[in-house]
């Protein structure tokens, strides 16, 4: 016992006092740069896309979801919000793949900036306010079929005129005429 007291009070507890604080000091700033590279990656903004497959377009969603937020309800809620008025909920089938699936789980772990949605033909006329207000119709493959996928899909639930904003009404009748012209 006396050699185990003897052993504090020489200049053994100095040396092993200096190393703890060494070793302490370095966790604490090593805790304290990954601390914050975490805070950086959760503070992150994730952008949503929806990739139109028949123009092969994609356009961004707006607003984008930061990172601790996301998850598959907050996504799907700023989705549902770019429906066309009336639509109370939206059909893609690209949310039913094992690729979404794990576009998610990247996202979650921080391996992915951005969740990339696949739009059919006949899955366009839910977001046509939004697709026709992001691209330029001149320039973008809008044929017969699209036109007719947004009319039959907004026929069949009520008028045509009171679902669209009038820029996109204003679009799609364009795009109608043009191709009225090219067809006669």
């Amino acid at each position: 016992m006396n050699n185990f007291i003897h052993w504090f009070s020489e200049d053994y507890w100095t040396s092993i006092d200096a190393v703890i604080t060494i070793g302490t000091l370095f966790g604490v700033w090593y805790n304290y740069k990954e601390d914050k590279k975490k805070q950086k990656l959760e503070n992150e903004d994730i952008t949503i896309k929806l990739k139109v497959l028949e123009i092969d377009k994609i356009i961004n969603i707006e607003p984008p979801i930061v990172r601790k937020f996301f998850s598959r309800s907050e996504f799907q809620g700023v989705l549902g919000n770019q429906l066309i008025k009336g639509v109370t909920r939206y059909d893609i089938d690209y949310l039913n793949t094992q690729d979404y699936y794990n576009q998610l789980k990247e996202i979650q772990t921080d391996d992915k900036q951005e969740l990339i949605i696949d739009i059919k033909n006949d899955e366009i006329a839910q977001f046509t306010d939004i697709i026709f207000e992001k691209i330029d119709i001149r320039k973008d493959k809008i044929d017969q079929k699209i036109i007719k996928n947004i009319e039959t899909f907004i026929g069949e639930k009520t008028d045509f005129s009171k679902k669209l904003n009038e820029n996109t009404k204003k679009k799609v009748e364009a795009i109608k005429n043009d191709l009225y012209k090219t067809n006669i």
